[in-house]
């Protein structure tokens, strides 16, 4: 076992240092990537798009799944704040 990349080789403690606090729990298929190395998971944050981004763009939006805070980076920019209305997230980058 291990080396496999969908298997885990055993037991895994789950970093939640890049959750939103509060977060109970995640979406439906949520994908976790695995550290052999330290011994952890930890969660690969993804969304759907709800509105497409031209470029150079100051604010991307998403549907709302929780998994966002302020200070992620996504699409190579650092979000600086979020807000959330029917069900879309607009993220500030």
């Amino acid at each position: 076992m291990g080396g496999d990349l969908c298997t885990p080789s055993s037991g895994y403690d789950l970093d939640t240092s890049n959750l939103p606090a509060g977060l109970r729990w995640f979406p439906k298929g949520a994908v976790l990537a695995f550290n052999e190395e330290n011994g952890k998971a930890i969660l690969v944050k993804t969304a759907k798009v709800h509105t497409a981004a031209d470029s150079g763009a100051t604010s991307l939006k998403v549907e709302d799944n929780g998994l966002f805070k302020a200070g992620d980076t996504i699409a190579g920019s650092t979000v600086s704040s979020l807000t959330v209305a029917d069900g879309v997230a607009t993220l500030k980058v």
